[in-house]
């Protein structure tokens, strides 16, 4: 492992650790009633989130192991379609959020603390790209 990928690792977890302690934060300045109708609201997303995993998961083995496509052609697409997916899933969250009718500081704070992870995320991916030469 070379510094380029190692400090994209670094990068990551520190990114990943920081939006995660303002998602915390922001969900303990709720009320209690609040936090409880946040749970409930996305008790049936959680389940359908990862429907999508398992997918880009499917399509990275058969990628790699079944199909023949090279192997950096199967691993870029996998970067992207993780990528596609994180937006996709916290822009479905913000505006399901949004539509409930929290408040803008909780909107704010969750905005802010997703995308410290997904830069995160693109960090990593860069640094692996750039560096797993």
């Amino acid at each position: 492992m070379n510094e380029i990928v190692l400090g994209g690792i670094v990068v990551f977890f520190a990114l990943l650790l920081i939006g995660r302690r303002i998602g915390d934060r922001n969900s303990k300045a709720m009320a209690c009633s609040e936090r409880e109708r946040l749970v409930d609201t996305f008790a049936r997303l959680r389940m359908v989130h990862i429907v999508p995993l398992v997918f880009i998961m499917i399509w990275y083995f058969a990628g790699t192991r079944f199909i023949g496509v090279g192997g950096d052609t199967v691993l870029h697409s996998v970067y992207c379609l993780l990528c596609l997916y994180m937006a996709a899933v916290n822009g479905i969250v913000y505006m399901r959020l949004r539509r409930e009718g929290y408040s803008r500081e909780y909107l704010r704070g969750f905005l802010i603390s997703r995308a410290l992870t997904f830069a995160g995320l693109v960090v990593l991916i860069a640094s692996l790209l750039i560096g797993g030469r």
